[in-house]
């Protein structure tokens, strides 16, 4: 019976031991943030890929419109890399949507630690971080909606380049839908560049608030 009681005792300490010493909520959050850091790992160099491609694209443009006018077949092998290229895009897009996407999941679980945190400052400062994420999430969403329609802009032109029916107007007009959504996409990425620096600011913050010690 006495041996019952003391292995109880063992346990209740244990308990009580593992409840002192685990993990704070701000540690906690610290491994959440860097968690989905580390599920975008390799975002930047999707998106170099992207812009490489971009560039790609554009030179094949000015490339088909002079070959046009000299070498209709030039023109045509061209149009069908540019079109290749718009694939690659589209494919690079979706493996950046992808990691977005399991950073997003990584970061569900920040709300209730946040909610365990004493400090009122440091709460503050972690529904901030918080925001800040969703709101880059949603600036994301925003530019990839739009990069889609792009897409399907430049197919479709690229689509009218080959056809020798078609209107100079229809491929003006068309030419005219590309470039308005080219800037559109740019604006919007500028715009999920700056909600990433702010984030990565405020995510600082909170941990030099909290007193963790960070890799600068």
């Amino acid at each position: 019976m006495r041996q019952k009681r003391q292995a109880i005792l063992l346990l209740l300490t244990a308990g009580l031991l593992s409840g002192c010493f685990g993990p704070k909520p701000e540690e906690e959050l610290y491994t959440i943030f860097e968690g989905a850091v580390k599920k975008e790992q390799s975002l930047p160099e999707k998106a170099t890929q992207l812009e490489k491609l971009e560039k790609h694209t554009y030179e094949l443009y000015d490339k088909i419109l002079q070959d046009g006018k000299e070498d209709s077949a030039a023109a045509g092998q061209s149009i069908q890399q540019a079109l290749k290229d718009v694939q690659e895009r589209e494919t690079l897009l979706g493996e950046e949507q992808k990691l977005l996407e399991a950073a997003r999941q990584e970061m569900k679980a920040a709300a209730g630690k946040e909610k365990q945190l004493k400090d009122d400052s440091l709460k503050k400062q972690a529904a901030k971080v918080e925001a800040l994420y969703t709101s880059r999430y949603d600036a994301f969403q925003k530019m990839r909606s739009s990069y889609i329609q792009l897409l399907g802009a430049e197919r479709q032109l690229y689509t009218m380049l080959q056809e020798k029916q078609v209107s100079l107007k229809a491929i003006s007009d068309q030419v005219k839908a590309v470039n308005e959504l080219n800037k559109q996409v740019a604006d919007e990425r500028t715009a999920f560049n700056e909600h990433t620096k702010n984030y990565n600011r405020e995510k600082v913050a909170f941990y030099r608030t909290a007193g963790l010690k960070i890799k600068e």
